[in-house]
């Protein structure tokens, strides 16, 4: 997955550029590109050993980029996760579970309306 968010329509030169990994293997790819062309890597269900392991390869490589934990992840993990070094945790329960509200804002018109009554 590739995500670009490209600000130029607002004149500002702004962009961001997020990617996805499932596997330590696409992440090391990812570390081949010049890290100022990545801004953030989301790494997606990978365990807290892989975690840690996408960290320390980061590290080693000298990189910027930003690691975000993705998919999998909920509040009963979150606190370990928290712990493999990544800087942003994505926790999709929060949503997956939410209870939605259908409202609606029905405008009738007024039948005496417009008329001379």
């Amino acid at each position: 997955m590739l995500s670009v968010l490209d600000g130029s329509h607002l004149g500002a030169r702004v962009r961001f550029i997020q990617v996805e990994a499932d596997t330590l293997a696409q992440f090391a790819e990812y570390l081949k590109v010049p890290s100022s062309l990545i801004d953030l890597v989301l790494l997606d269900n990978m365990t807290t050993d892989e975690l840690r392991e996408a960290v320390r390869m980061r590290d080693e490589a000298g990189s910027a980029v930003v690691l975000e934990a993705s998919g999998g992840v909920s509040l009963e993990t979150i606190g370990t996760i928290s712990q493999t070094g990544v800087e942003r945790i994505s926790v999709g329960s929060l949503t997956h579970g939410a209870i939605s509200v259908d409202i609606g804002l029905d405008i009738e018109r007024d039948a005496t309306e417009g008329s001379d009554a």
